[in-house]
């Protein structure tokens, strides 16, 4: 038994490097033998639809491993593009905050301008039931604004008694404002 297994390593030996030694020297080399090999398997169908079915999962593959990496991309894309809508998203809310602080106001400075309008109509009905003179020196010690902002509510021919009892540079000055 023991010379039959040393025959057998033997031979397989002297295989062994009897193909080394064809293949080194590009005799009958291990590509021709897998060549020749599957050349020989492919004419049997069931093994031919084996290989071919083999060689479809590898392009299957391949392409699955592009698509796989263009969705990477897209995905990353859409990351981006979430992002920035949430940013515009924040931007958008302070805007509408900035908006809303502003209606605030001019909803305010409205009813302010109403009551100085008010206040203002009120004044001059005080100021023409006065003497002209009396107003007249009054009137001077006020802010100029809200002098002019009286006397516009008022009569012209009661403006124009208040006026001529006023010192005349400062009818001058309150004329002056007045033709604005």
């Amino acid at each position: 038994m023991k010379k039959i297994l040393l025959g057998i390593l033997i031979l397989l030996i002297l295989a062994g490097a009897t193909l080394f030694l064809l293949d080194y020297f590009k005799v009958f080399t291990f590509e021709t033998i897998k060549e020749q090999a599957l050349t020989k398997v492919k004419s049997i169908p069931v093994v031919a639809e084996y290989i071919v079915t083999k060689d479809k999962n590898k392009e299957l593959e391949g392409q699955l491993e592009k698509l796989q990496g263009e969705l990477s991309k897209v995905e990353e894309q859409n990351q981006s593009l979430l992002e920035e809508l949430k940013s515009r998203d924040n931007l958008v809310a302070e805007q509408e905050g900035t908006i809303s602080n502003l209606q605030s106001d001019i909803k305010k400075v409205t009813e302010d301008t109403r009551d100085y309008k008010a206040k203002v109509k009120r004044l001059a009905d005080v100021y023409a039931e006065m003497e002209a003179a009396k107003a007249a020196e009054i009137l001077p010690q006020l802010d100029i604004q809200l002098v002019i902002d009286i006397l516009n509510k008022m009569d012209e021919e009661i403006v124009a008694e208040i006026l001529s009892e006023m010192d005349t540079s400062v009818a001058v000055d309150i004329s002056t404002q007045l033709s604005y």
